[in-house]
């Protein structure tokens, strides 16, 4: 074997398979409602923005998380990216 055909065999076999559609949109959501959780309500009108982002972006991701674990039993990507990113209930 050629010394490049060596580095794309390891390539390949470290290549990590490919995140599932609707896990991506998974993590958009939880990265986008945890910079939610962080914001600053400096009054009244930012209060209400932050929770009405709150509840459209939070909402369901903790459920959604259980289900993209029992779709998707055994990938290795979906594995990585729901344990790296807790539960919002725990």
């Amino acid at each position: 074997m050629t010394l490049l055909g060596m580095l794309l065999a390891q390539t390949v076999m470290a290549a990590e398979p490919a995140l599932p559609l609707d896990a991506e949109a998974w993590v958009q959501r939880y990265d986008e409602c945890e910079h939610w959780l962080g914001e600053e309500p400096y009054d009244a009108k930012r209060r209400r923005q932050i929770n009405k982002a709150i509840k459209s972006v939070c909402f369901g991701l903790d459920k959604q998380r259980a289900a993209l674990i029992a779709r998707y039993p055994g990938n290795i990507a979906v594995g990585r990216v729901t344990s790296e990113r807790p539960p919002f209930g725990a």
